[in-house]
């Protein structure tokens, strides 16, 4: 299976492995001089900044799926790369990288470079000499292609060519040679190859929740996703829209991917929300139902969040997070805004809800209720070396929402 370059398209012959209903599936070898000029490298990102700040803008808003790039594991496999290229002379893909890449790209219905509209778009041709080889036309672009997996061994190859391009040609044309196994992607949605990066990263390896959440829910509902995919999107669009809009009390306060500043997890917060979506609990399920026919009225999610968590800032101020940025090392005093405080609030939801009308001020419903309970009790209450003290397990919120539901003379009957 050979590979060869022409002038708007880059051609591989590639076996044909599965026509699926989201794309097909092709498995061969590509060379690296190849993947150097059509892949582009991508990473989900915590400090990318949105221009629009309605929770509609929030929706959708990164379509990447990456992790952020070890730097460590870069140069141990710019190191493996060159050691094995530098002391055998026969070393090739085969015995350097022997897993395979997978790589992804939009895939074009047309069988011809004349029809081809979209520059971006591969389509693919039977391959009149051999049975099961198809040859697939790669548009010559940079940054047409996506790495579903591998992008840590394309890039320390991609460093190393650059380091020894100057100055050793012999090795910068092995390495431009140099051959990959690759699974072959060719879909329409993007989408399709998030749930393979998600198949592969996940389910076969322990990766941390946050990063999982924040992959699966960037994409909008559609007629094949469960209920659970749906509840799992529309918490994750909460989750990201309470942390960066420049009004929400929370902004700034979820680790977004499980990582940085902040003072609970991405992770966490899609879980909590996801309960309350559930049909056991029964108080948004309408909301994530006509989230999934294409309805709007999951928007008003968005402003009772808001007001929900204003007002218990607003209320209980000595135990609420001063100053950005939010951690751990900042905010010792209190258990609020942390993991037992934050999920006891999330299970309140439920009971507060259905008492606030959303056709007056929300907020101030809300402070109603809370004030049941004074700035001073509530320093009390939630005091650190308190009773409600200790690591923030699940045992221990529900022990806390409970409390709260006597305190703000709630009804008995608690779901959790």
């Amino acid at each position: 299976m050979n590979s060869m370059n022409s002038e708007k398209f880059i051609k591989l012959d590639l076996f044909k492995v599965a026509e699926l209903k989201e794309g097909f599936v092709f498995a061969g070898k590509i060379k690296f001089e190849h993947l150097n000029k059509i892949c582009k490298f991508t990473v989900r990102s915590v400090e990318e900044e949105l221009k629009n700040e309605n929770f509609e803008d929030f929706l959708d808003d990164e379509t990447y799926f990456q992790r952020r790039t070890d730097g460590k594991r870069i140069k141990a496999l710019q190191e493996y790369l060159f050691n094995s290229m530098t002391k055998n002379a026969e070393s090739n893909s085969m015995s350097v990288f022997p897993s395979s890449v997978i790589l992804y790209n939009q895939f074009s219905k047309t069988e011809s470079q004349e029809d081809l509209e979209f520059e971006r778009e591969a389509f693919f041709v039977k391959n009149p000499n051999h049975m099961d080889i198809w040859t697939i036309n790669i548009p010559n672009h940079k940054g047409v292609t996506l790495i579903v997996d591998g992008q840590h061994r394309i890039y320390a190859t991609k460093k190393l060519y650059e380091k020894v391009r100057e100055g050793n040609a012999d090795l910068a044309k092995k390495i431009e040679n140099l051959e990959f196994i690759v699974t072959y992607l060719l879909g329409y949605e993007i989408n399709w190859a998030a749930k393979i990066f998600i198949d592969v990263n996940f389910k076969q390896k322990p990766v941390n929740r946050s990063l999982y959440y924040d992959i699966f829910g960037s994409f909008p509902p559609n007629e094949d996703d469960d209920e659970d995919d749906n509840i799992l999107k529309l918490s994750h669009d909460l989750c990201v829209y309470l942390n960066r809009d420049k009004n929400s009390p929370l902004k700034s306060m979820i680790k977004m991917l499980g990582q940085g500043d902040g003072l609970i997890s991405q992770g966490f917060m899609v879980d909590a929300l996801a309960k309350i979506f559930s049909s056991k609990s029964g108080v948004w399920v309408e909301y994530s139902n006509d989230y999934q026919k294409g309805g709007r009225q999951y928007l008003i999610l968005a402003e009772f969040m808001s007001a929900y968590f204003s007002a218990v800032r607003n209320r209980y101020p000595s135990s609420w997070p001063k100053n950005l940025p939010y951690t751990s090392g900042s905010y010792r005093n209190s258990i609020l805004c942390k993991t037992t405080g934050m999920g006891a609030y999330l299970k309140l939801i439920v009971d507060v809800f259905p008492l606030v009308s959303n056709n007056g001020d929300m907020q101030g419903q809300i402070e109603k209720i809370f004030c049941r309970i004074s700035d001073s009790e509530a320093q009390k209450l939630f005091d650190k070396n308190g009773e409600y003290g200790g690591a923030g397990a699940a045992g221990l919120q529900s022990k806390l929402y409970k409390r709260l539901k006597e305190l703000y003379g709630l009804a008995e009957k608690s779901l959790f």
